[in-house]
C-alpha cells in the first residue's frame, strides 16, 4: 500500500488506538470514587518501520495490553490492617 492510502491506514490506526485510550481514562474517571478499583493505562507503541528508496517511513501506532496502578504502600498498609483486625477477633 503506498500513497494516500498507507496515509488514511495509518491515520485509522491512530484514531482506533486514541479512541481506546479515551474509554480506558473514562473508565478511571467513572471509577474514581471507587475504593477497590485501581488506576488503569493503556501504553502505546509505534509499529514497524519501513524502509523505501533509501528512506524510513512509520507506519502508524499501536496499543499493548492495559496496565492496572496501584500504590503498594497503601496496599501493604491495608494488608497489615486487616491482619492485625483479624489476630484482635
Amino acid at each position: 500500500m503506498s500513497g494516500i492510502g498507507a496515509t488514511l491506514n495509518i491515520a485509522k490506526g491512530a484514531i482506533a488506538a486514541q479512541q481506546y485510550g479515551i474509554n480506558v481514562t473514562g473508565n478511571n474517571i467513572a471509577n474514581v470514587n471507587n475504593a477497590s478499583y485501581s488506576r488503569q493505562v493503556l501504553p502505546h507503541t509505534n509499529n514497524i518501520t519501513v524502509q523505501y528508496g533509501g528512506l524510513l517511513f512509520g507506519t502508524g501506532v499501536d496499543t499493548e495490553n492495559i496496565k492496572q496502578y496501584s500504590d503498594q504502600l497503601l496496599e501493604n498498609r491495608v494488608m497489615d490492617q486487616k491482619s492485625a483486625m483479624s489476630l484482635y477477633e
